[in-house]
């Protein structure tokens, strides 16, 4: 089961960073909740969401690997079998 998702995002700072997620995770919350209405909220909250998020700064050489690792996810569903 996959439990969350990687995003490559740019941003100027971490305001910029915390906004944009902010935007992000809110306006896909609301897409999901309201297209499949049955979907589970995070255990014994009212949040699609957790609260917090994780970040890890990229090299700019690293990008095209970046890039790639995210777009072949679907490709690697045994990683995320539990």
């Amino acid at each position: 089961m996959v439990d969350h998702v990687h995003l490559l995002v740019e941003a100027v700072d971490a305001a910029d960073l915390s906004r944009a997620m902010h935007v992000l995770k809110g306006a896909s919350a609301r897409y999901l909740l309201e297209s499949v209405p049955g979907i589970r909220m995070d255990a014994g909250t009212n949040h699609f969401w957790q609260k917090r998020y994780g970040t890890k700064p990229v090299d700019p050489g690293a990008l095209a690997s970046v890039r790639n690792y995210i777009r072949t996810q679907r490709e690697r569903p045994e990683k995320y079998a539990r």
